[in-house]
């Protein structure tokens, strides 16, 4: 995988600049065999009962769609023209591994999950702590570990490695879960963001990167603006959303409706 594929750091720029391309996320989190060797070694693959679930068939995308507000989405259905996204009418719980934790990571978590809700109107509601460790593989449905319900959306850290020189370094990857189907609208069901918990991030520039990647889960693709948190980058002036990402987390929110729901014995 090319340097340009993982978040980058410059020396003296804010942490904030390290970002994941979205395309490639996706592509881990729906096609773990599609990862390159490098990435399938640093996220570990589940196990047992937490291996992933056989897949349906995959939602019909089409390219990501801009809009002239800089915001992109992650995946659009090409049937519909629609974007995917949660259904923003149910409660969409959250788990954190603090396992690799900065101190203030906790806090950095709650505070990017609260300013996610208020600009999407989705209710994310905090479910804990989990001992459950990211996965390029990991499983919608989890029903050992979460019961008969979808797996919540997962934050954690994982030592993914120190920069290999002054200039470059992997700070984390964040992105939905594949897409489940409920006769012809896809939904995201869950998703996850992983930290490097090798990289030094102040509490204060992780919740910055900590909404970056919660962009991307709640299926955001990188802004074309460079004053949007959802910028490749960001703004590190920036702690608030801008208004793009604002009109792009509304399109995947509650304000573009309800979508009916889908349950794990349906898939």
């Amino acid at each position: 995988m090319s340097a340009s594929e993982f978040r980058v750091t410059i020396v003296g720029m804010a942490v904030v600049g390290m970002v994941s391309v979205a395309g490639t996320v996706r592509s881990w989190l729906g096609s773990p065999r599609a990862a390159s060797a490098f990435a399938r070694s640093s996220l570990p693959h589940a196990q047992g009962a937490l291996a992933m679930a056989p897949r349906g068939p995959a939602p019909p995308v089409a390219g990501p769609a801009e809009d002239p507000a800089g915001y992109k989405f992650l995946q659009v259905d090409a049937h519909t023209g629609q974007p995917i996204r949660f259904n923003p009418c149910t409660q969409v719980q959250y788990v954190v591994n603090p396992t690799g934790a900065p101190p203030g990571g906790l806090t950095a978590v709650n505070q990017a999950i609260a300013r996610l809700s208020q600009a999407t109107g989705i209710a994310f509601v905090a479910g804990g702590l989990t001992s459950e460790t990211p996965s390029v593989q990991r499983g919608n449905y989890q029903p050992d570990r979460y019961g008969d319900r979808w797996a919540p959306v997962l934050v954690g850290w994982l030592p993914l490695g120190k920069p290999a020189g002054p200039e470059r370094g992997l700070a984390g990857v964040g992105g939905p879960g594949p897409a489940v189907q409920d006769g012809g609208t896809w939904v995201y069901v869950t998703g996850d963001v992983t930290l490097n918990s090798d990289v030094d991030i102040p509490a204060s520039d992780l919740t910055r990167v900590l909404m970056h990647e919660l962009g991307h889960v709640v299926g955001l693709d990188h802004s074309t603006r460079t004053d949007q948190i959802m910028f490749p980058g960001g703004d590190a002036g920036r702690s608030a959303w801008g208004q793009g990402d604002l009109a792009g987390l509304q399109k995947v929110g509650r304000p573009a409706g309800c979508l009916l729901e889908v349950r794990p014995a349906a898939n």
